[in-house]
Formats: C-alpha cells, sequence, structure tokens
C-alpha cells in the first residue's frame, strides 16, 4: 500500500518516495514465499530514530491507509497501536531477516532474495543499524498491521537505519 505515495500529503517528500521504493522491494522479496504467504513493507520517518515518535508516525499512516481505501476498521483500533519493541542483539540483519521468513519462504530462494532486498535498501538508506522487534508477545498490535497490510498477519518487526524504520509485516492474503 506504501505505493499510494499520494496519501503522504504532510509528510516528507523523501518518506513518500522511500515508501513506494520500500514497496516495491518488498514485492520482489515476497516472490519467494510460498503460496498463502505473504509479505509487505513500508519506511517511517523517525529522526534521529527516536522510537518515541514511532507511534504517531505509525497511527497516521495508517488512518491515511484506512480513509483511502475503505477500510471498516474502528479509529480506536489504530489509535490504540503502541510499539513495546527490543532490538536484537545480532548485528547481522540478514542472518535475522532469513530467520524470520524462514518458515513461509522457499529457503533455496530466501538467501539471494534477501540478499537483494538488502542490498537495495542499503542503496536507499545506507547500512542498517539493526532490527527491533516485539518485546512481548502475542503483541496486540499485530492485528491492526495484519488488517491494514495483508489479511491476517503472524509476525512483524523493523529494520532500523539512520532516520528511518522499515516495517516488514509476514501474514497472508487469504
Amino acid at each position: 500500500m506504501s505505493k499510494d505515495y499520494f496519501l503522504f500529503v504532510e509528510e516528507r517528500a523523501e518518506t513518500a518516495y522511500l515508501a513506494g521504493a520500500v514497496d516495491v522491494l518488498s514485492d520482489r522479496l515476497e516472490m519467494c514465499c510460498e503460496y498463502g504467504n505473504a509479505l509487505d513493507a513500508d519506511v517511517f520517518y523517525v529522526k534521529d530514530n527516536d522510537l518515541s515518535v514511532l507511534d504517531d508516525a505509525v497511527k497516521k499512516r495508517l488512518h491515511s491507509y484506512k480513509d483511502k481505501w475503505g477500510l471498516r476498521i474502528p479509529e480506536s483500533r489504530i489509535d490504540s497501536i503502541c510499539f513495546d519493541l527490543k532490538k536484537v542483539r545480532s548485528s547481522d540483519v540478514k542472518s535475522v531477516l532469513c530467520g524470520a521468513l524462514e518458515n513461509y519462504c522457499v529457503k533455496e530462494k530466501l538467501s539471494d532474495e534477501a540478499d537483494e532486498f538488502l542490498s537495495s535498501l542499503r542503496w536507499y538508506l545506507q547500512e542498517p543499524l539493526g532490527i527491533y522487534v516485539p518485546a512481548h508477545l502475542p503483541d496486540r498490535n499485530i492485528d491492526v498491521l495484519g488488517d491494514i497490510y495483508l489479511y491476517t498477519a503472524w509476525d512483524y518487526f523493523f529494520i532500523d537505519y539512520y532516520d528511518y524504520l522499515v516495517l516488514i509485516i509476514i501474514g497472508t492474503v487469504e
């Protein structure tokens, strides 16, 4: 959905452009998913990597998507989003990405597609700084993210870049 950059009226032009690029790149990564599984990605501007502004950035975007697509999700569900994230200790973003996707993708394709995805993101966003995952499971945000981005979501995480967080959502569109 982030390819609909015209929804980003109140956001930075760079964020709108990056959202379109990240959406296209995630479509390519999604091609290695096994039948029935899906993933989507979005990017959020988080100045100085200040996680305290992430909730509002995500809520604002989700409200835009909801309004544009006429989704029947109560405003209160979107407004209830509150991320409690922890940083993964591993500095190897590829291994964390592959580990999160390994149960949903064709293993023979995953490594190459993850390399391509991260390499392309690096071109736009430079080197990743790490990965953030939900601190507690089950996470109450996952249902809202699934309803907006896919159909049902099973997992999500953020790849941290300087001033940006890339959201990866894994689930199904069926």
